[in-house]
């Protein structure tokens, strides 16, 4: 529960980005990751109540 979004290259298993996002809140952070299968969109949403687009 670092409140971080981490993106992963599944054929070295290396992080290749990292996007702090969200604020932790009663002991929560993160609560969902939606991702576009051919687009370059992450949405993400929050305990913080917080919905965040990223490009």
């Amino acid at each position: 529960h670092d409140c971080s979004i981490r993106l992963w290259n599944m054929d070295n298993k290396t992080c290749v980005q990292e996007i702090t996002a969200h604020r932790k809140k009663f002991d929560e952070s993160i609560l969902d990751v939606a991702f576009h299968p051919s687009l370059p969109f992450i949405a993400s949403a929050g305990a913080d109540a917080l919905a965040k687009v990223f490009v």
